[in-house]
């Protein structure tokens, strides 16, 4: 396990200043595709490495816009929205976000930023809930729960302009049983 450094740039004082990262970090973050899929068992950290690496974009790109979402919101509330908010506060970075949780939105501006950039936490028990909204990143968690057409609303979803050197990408993650 590797550690990197807490990537935001605003003054405060962290938490954690170090954060471990695993080969599937890695090999999460390095990817090129447009679409990125990550299978594997319980705890081979593919939803952790994801949550990670979204926080990193969440906190270094301006005026990104992510997406997380699972079929039920009682299923997202209780594996990426817990764990997005986890990390946030063990890194330090929570005290410097704006957590609406009415609306399951979590947004963070750096002094520097012009833009807010933001996460949505959203449920996909109907697609055309989501039919206009734009995004940079989406994460799809426990993928086997959507349909093709589900995946293929959410794909055309990521429209949102990209800041310099960001590609939009979906990340799936599921595990190896659900993949047959």
């Amino acid at each position: 396990m590797k550690t990197v450094e807490a990537v935001p740039t605003v003054p405060y004082t962290p938490v954690v200043h170090e954060v471990k990262i695993t080969s599937v970090f890695e090999r999460t973050a390095a990817a090129s595709e447009r679409t990125v899929l990550n299978i594997g068992g319980r705890d081979s950290s593919k939803s952790y490495s994801v949550a990670q690496l979204l926080i990193r974009l969440f906190t270094s790109q301006e005026g990104v816009k992510i997406g997380v979402t699972r079929k039920t919101f009682p299923a997202l509330r209780r594996t990426c929205y817990e764990l997005i908010l986890t990390l946030l506060q063990q890194w330090g970075v929570y005290p410097l976000v704006q957590h609406d949780k009415t609306n399951h939105t979590i947004r963070y501006k750096d002094s520097a930023w012009q833009k807010e950039s933001k996460i949505d936490f959203f449920a996909l028990d109907e697609p055309t809930k989501i039919q206009s909204a734009d995004f940079n990143y989406l994460w799809l968690e426990e993928a086997i729960e959507f349909t093709w057409e589900d995946y293929v609303v959410l794909s055309t979803s990521l429209r949102s302009e990209c800041p310099p050197g960001c590609r939009n990408r979906i990340y799936l993650t599921l595990n190896p049983t659900d993949a047959n």
